[in-house]
């Protein structure tokens, strides 16, 4: 179970691969603001990253940044200046600043279901291969969240002219050795709803499938034993997929299937390893659950083998 000192950074000693990410997303289709920020800790570079992207009328704006940390690390502020995160009561309540040469964004983050805890032992056992096993030394937490503050913009025709926003995010932390030689795909996908969040993740490691999930409601959550990625769609001569159908089936037994259609696309850096191997994009886009027909709208997130996308085709 997640307890508040949780939400600090963890001891890396015992894994030669410890990542620990922090992410916060926020949309809001009636405003046109799409937003995601992340910063991320490689422990045994002792290298912090910090990255975020937001569209807002059709604009986009960006920035991404790492540091080099020295002696203490970092226990409730996590900044390099133009990122910053800030940890103001643990499970409850977070403040976010992002800013470049063109926006400042000055957000309070609160919490608004109540978050899930995914346990990192629960999976096939059946399944031996040892890259899979060692999906068991991840945890991760996610949870959805009221996002409030406003937008300045600082250059062009909008000089001066501020935006309040406020309206769903959702926030995740995930930390473990998360070393992956074997993926040929991996898809994060969190679609809010009027009064309900799904939150999945599919993973595909050397010909084994992974995936978990939830079903975030103001009564509780519902856990997702099982996502099948279904289908990707590509338009003609494009890397990132316009649309992409996921199967899943929930702990009450419920099968359902999500769709979602890409509002805004960006494609984002690979490792130089994975380099002409692997493509990685996200995606802002509208969701529909097809037997209930219910409309939301969030972001996805992909990581896809060129092998495996020639499968898709």
């Amino acid at each position: 179970m997640i307890g508040k000192q949780d939400e600090f950074l963890h001891d890396s000693d015992k894994m030669d691969n410890h990542v620990e990410s922090y992410k916060v997303s926020f949309v809001s289709k009636k405003d046109k603001l799409y937003g995601v920020s992340e910063f991320t800790w490689l422990s045994k570079q002792n290298v912090m990253g910090f990255e975020w992207s937001i569209f807002i009328n059709e604009l986009q704006f960006q920035y991404e940044n790492s540091i080099q940390l020295d002696g203490k690390l970092p226990q409730k502020v996590f900044t390099d200046n133009n990122f910053k995160y800030k940890i103001v009561k643990p499970l409850e309540k977070f403040e976010l600043k992002l800013q470049n040469s063109e926006i400042t964004t000055d957000l309070m983050v609160k919490g608004m279901y109540p978050y899930y805890d995914f346990i990192p032992d629960q999976f096939d056992s059946s399944e031996s291969s040892e890259q899979l096993q060692n999906t068991r030394l991840w945890n991760s937490y996610g949870q959805r969240c009221r996002v409030i503050g406003d937008l300045q913009f600082k250059k062009g025709s909008q000089k001066g002219v501020t935006k309040k926003i406020d309206c769903i995010g959702f926030r995740e932390h995930t930390w473990g050795d998360i070393y992956m030689p074997g993926i040929s795909s991996r898809s994060r996908i969190t679609a809010h709803f009027r009064d309900m969040t799904i939150d999945m993740t599919y993973l595909e490691l050397e010909g084994n499938r992974y995936s978990h999930g939830f079903i975030s409601k103001k009564s509780g959550n519902i856990g997702i034993v099982n996502i099948e990625m279904e289908l990707v769609t590509f338009p003609r001569g494009q890397k990132i997929p316009c649309s992409t159908e996921f199967s899943y089936k929930d702990t009450q037994d419920d099968i359902d299937l999500l769709v979602s259609k890409a509002l805004h696309s960006e494609e984002l850096p690979v490792d130089k390893k994975m380099k002409k191997k692997y493509i990685r994009f996200r995606n802002f886009s509208d969701f529909t659950i097809i037997g209930t027909n219910k409309k939301g709208v969030g972001v996805e997130e992909h990581l896809i083998s060129i092998e495996k996308l020639k499968s898709l085709e």
